[in-house]
């Protein structure tokens, strides 16, 4: 019994794989498009998926195998995906025709995933309009300005630290994180974190935990690329204390500041008038680059890895064993 089951769901596989393959080489071919065939039942993304490299390489593996193509296939998993390589292409799905390429790719349940579900990049149709309507206003020009001085305290801070460890090897990867902790906590929660020399705090904890999985988070990761198994199970990559630390910080600052009708230029006034965004982000990196690059001569060590090479098990981008280098006072 138990070997007629273990043949049937080999079959079962076999039959599946041989009509997987066919399918999406029939989907490129149809279309005339070039795609590199990968491993069966995981596609070009095997080795991110199982943490050997990082998806951004497997995605660049792709994208350079065939140079001379405005766009490659790309197979995740047993979905075809086009890698679009041209930037005239680029320029015209992401502005001129932007309306027939407004949806994004299931990933995430809403009821079990609330926290990555709720945001622009997993939103679709009218929901995902009516956010980015409530949103724009948060981010102009006059916005952006009233938030600067925040975002200067926080640089302060960088520029403080680096003064006072010149010479050292810095792992620009830990600094850049906990300065990008505390601008979002400043600016968007309105609390006043220096995570550089309070190393430990809890906001810095706990974003750092929507980034550094643990085994199991690694595992519901891969569930991802199946999105009907995480809406199934509920399958959900960090505990309620996450979602309700946030929450809480949200929901207090507001009733706060309301009740005692104080102001701040940060982002939760800005929910009282009215997440991040590109925008912000970009001022955020400029105000940081000023600081140091007026301060400082950033210098190469030992141990600089040229080419750098990213971390296999993080949700964002960073460099394998950190970026490190040294930072000079200038004369």
């Amino acid at each position: 019994m138990i070997l007629e089951l273990i043949i049937f769901v080999i079959t079962v596989l076999t039959a599946y794989h041989f009509y997987n393959n066919w399918k999406i080489d029939n989907y490129f071919k149809e279309r005339d498009v070039k795609y590199l065939p990968g491993v069966p039942f995981f596609g070009n993304v095997f080795y991110s998926t199982f943490l050997f490299r990082h998806f951004l390489d497997d995605l660049q593996i792709v994208y350079d195998a065939y140079p001379d193509e405005k766009y490659v296939g790309f197979v995740e998993n047993s979905a075809p995906v086009l890698i679009i390589r041209d930037p005239e292409l680029i320029k015209a799905i992401t502005i001129k025709d932007f309306d027939h390429f407004t949806d994004h790719k299931d990933f995430f349940s809403p009821d079990s995933e609330p926290l990555f579900a709720g945001s622009l990049l997993m939103m679709k149709g009218e929901k995902w309009r009516q956010m980015r309507t409530t949103l724009s206003p948060a981010f102009t020009g006059s916005k952006m300005k009233m938030m600067l001085p925040l975002i200067v305290e926080s640089a302060d801070n960088i520029v403080e630290y680096l003064y006072d460890h010149q010479s050292e090897d810095i792992d620009v990867d830990d600094l850049m994180r906990r300065y990008t902790s505390d601008v979002i906590a400043t600016a968007a929660f309105g609390l006043k974190v220096n995570s550089l020399k309070d190393r430990d705090n809890e906001f810095y904890k706990i974003g750092s935990s929507l980034f550094d999985f643990t085994f199991t988070q690694r595992l519901l990761v891969f569930s991802t690329f199946l999105p009907f198994i995480t809406k199934k199970f509920g399958s959900r990559l960090f505990p309620d204390t996450t979602y309700q630390f946030f929450r809480n910080i949200v929901s207090s600052t507001l009733e706060y500041r309301k009740r005692e009708k104080v102001e701040r230029p940060d982002m939760i006034q800005l929910l009282l008038e009215t997440p991040r965004g590109v925008r912000f982000a970009m001022m955020e990196i400029k105000v940081l680059l000023h600081h140091i690059i007026l301060n400082f001569k950033i210098v190469k060590t030992k141990k600089t890895l040229d080419p750098i090479k990213l971390q296999p098990h993080v949700f964002n981008i960073r460099a394998l064993n950190g970026t490190w280098v040294k930072f000079e006072k200038r004369q």
